[in-house]
């Protein structure tokens, strides 16, 4: 019974540090997507202002032709 024991806090002992493990890559990944993310949405927001600048021009200059 004490041999069960002692194996039984060997295994959980190793179960412990496998999920400080998985909680630290958990950690890591959590911050890279979150990097990920912002520079996904600032990309994105960056072509939004891009395009309605565009849509802007060729609305001035489709009104110039209609307007000749």
């Amino acid at each position: 019974m004490k041999d069960r024991i002692i194996t039984l806090e060997g295994e959980n002992e190793q179960l412990l540090q496998q999920v400080a493990e998985y909680k630290a890559r958990l950690d890591t990944l959590e911050r890279y997507e979150a990097d990920r993310r912002a520079i996904e949405e600032k990309r994105h927001a960056e072509e939004v202002v891009f395009l309605k600048k565009q849509v802007a021009q060729l609305k001035s200059q489709l009104e110039n032709i209609l307007a000749v």
